[in-house]
């Protein structure tokens, strides 16, 4: 897995009004256009509204800063933050993968000591809950990342079966003996 605690390399297009607007900003604030631009994308990030996950079940419709949720859930482990993200609610990720991965992480297999959530990163004193608690073997999860992602990959392709992810497995695991 990546290193999720080293900067990141983009790339965009953006019209060339704005890129000579960037380049005048970079002079006019004494900083390189990378730092600039920065401080502008978390500026616009702080700007958006979004759902709160952590409304303790309660669908309330009370929204928070999308950074501040973000903070909330943010962790440079990346199958944790995936985990996170999906488990926030549909509005992070899209009906059918909330499904999904609830349906997965809820199971008894994946059940274990590690909450999810855990604390927020600081924010449940002051929010004072989570969507629901998710106690889960984070190990086990970790060790079949990629049959989760393959097993999510063949629901997509396939949207008129279903099979639970044990089923899944034992399928692959057949059609290996063969």
């Amino acid at each position: 897995m990546a290193n999720r605690s080293k900067k990141v390399v983009i790339s965009a297009r953006i019209p060339p009004r704005l890129k000579a607007a960037l380049d005048l900003a970079s002079i006019l604030e004494g900083q390189p256009i990378v730092k600039l631009l920065e401080a502008l994308l978390e500026e616009g990030l702080n700007e958006i509204d979004a759902p709160n996950p952590f409304r303790g079940g309660q669908l309330d419709g009370s929204k928070l800063n999308f950074m501040t949720v973000f903070d909330a859930i943010w962790t440079e482990d990346e199958v944790l933050f995936r985990l996170r993200t999906w488990a926030a609610g549909p509005e992070f990720s899209s009906v059918k993968i909330w499904r999904r991965i609830t349906s997965l992480i809820q199971s008894d297999y994946f059940k274990g000591d590690v909450d999810l959530f855990g604390d927020l990163n600081g924010y449940t004193q002051t929010w004072g809950g989570v969507p629901e608690r998710y106690l889960i073997n984070l190990d086990l999860i970790k060790e079949e990342w990629m049959l989760i992602d393959e097993y999510l990959s063949f629901l997509d392709k396939n949207t008129n079966l279903s099979p639970s992810y044990e089923s899944f497995k034992k399928m692959l695991q057949s059609e290996s003996v063969k």
